[in-house]
Formats: C-alpha cells, sequence, structure tokens
C-alpha cells in the first residue's frame, strides 16, 4: 500500500505568477494629446507607432513602382532604402508627423525632429490625416524653413503630388 507524501505545509503554498510576456507598458502620448503622433486614442507605444508608419511608407512607396529596402534593426538613422531597379538608391528617415501650432499660430502636419535628420538622408513623413483608417494617410517630403524646398532626392520634389 502506496503513503501520503503529501503534506498539509505544501498543499498551502500559493502558486507563483506565471511570467508576463510582450510590452509591459500601453502609455502613449496620444492618450495625454488626441493630436500627438495620429493613432488618436491608440495604446500603441511611440516605437509602434514609428513601425506602423515605416511600413505604411513601404507599402506607399512599392505601390509606385520603387524597390525598398527595409532596416531590419531600430538603430541608425537609416529607416529604408528605396529606388527605381536598377538605379540608385536613396536612404530615408520615416517620420510620423503631427498635428502643431507653429509659431505663426497657424497648424500643420509635421515633425520637430525632422530637421535632425543628418545631411544625406531625406526625412520622409507619414501624415495619419484619420487616425487609425490607414486609408486617409499621405506621405510628403520634410520641407526646410529656411528655403521652402522639399528635402529629398533630386527628380522626386513632386513625386506625392
Amino acid at each position: 500500500m502506496l503513503e501520503n507524501t503529501t503534506t498539509s505545509e505544501s498543499e498551502s503554498k500559493p502558486k507563483p505568477k506565471p511570467e508576463v510576456t510582450g510590452p509591459k507598458s500601453t502609455n502613449s502620448t496620444s492618450e495625454r494629446n488626441p493630436t500627438s503622433a495620429g493613432l488618436r486614442g491608440s495604446n500603441l507605444t511611440p516605437q509602434r507607432k514609428g513601425d506602423s508608419a515605416e511600413h505604411f511608407a513601404i507599402a506607399a512607396l512599392m505601390a509606385r513602382g520603387l524597390e525598398v529596402f527595409h532596416n531590419a534593426g531600430s538603430d541608425g538613422p537609416v529607416d529604408l532604402l528605396f529606388g527605381y531597379v536598377g538605379q540608385e538608391y536613396y536612404p530615408v528617415n520615416v517620420k510620423l508627423a503631427r498635428y502643431m501650432c507653429g509659431s505663426s499660430g497657424r497648424h500643420s502636419w509635421s515633425s520637430t525632429r525632422a530637421c535632425e535628420v543628418p545631411e544625406g538622408i531625406y526625412p520622409l513623413l507619414v501624415v495619419p490625416h484619420t487616425g487609425h483608417n490607414i486609408t486617409g494617410w499621405e506621405l510628403k517630403w520634410h520641407v526646410r524653413k529656411e528655403t521652402n524646398k522639399p528635402v529629398c532626392p533630386p527628380g522626386f520634389e513632386n513625386f506625392w503630388n
């Protein structure tokens, strides 16, 4: 006959909580400011919002007949390379635009970080006009205030018009 080897002491111990996987925080700037970063009311982190912008830019560039190479890592100033097959490829840093009030008091879609993109890399703004519905999003080149000209590869000035 087998005897009972369990004791009341081991039976009363609480089970450990399972390890939680995935992001630990769902705070986003859009919860504090509904006009920030485009994806209004979402629980996405700023990094996830940036990822969404990059994937939208890739799809839009490919839809216009360009070849696109996405940076597999999140480090460095280049998010993707694009160009026509067999021609020169251009490095791009994708920025998710925000609806902001400028010094003149006018509101516009812009990115304060676009002017920090290093020379030779082209800042591409994703403008999320309609929040969650990406069918209303658009792309545009960053325009320098000093020159009022888009920062883009040669020949691509009117590419998004």
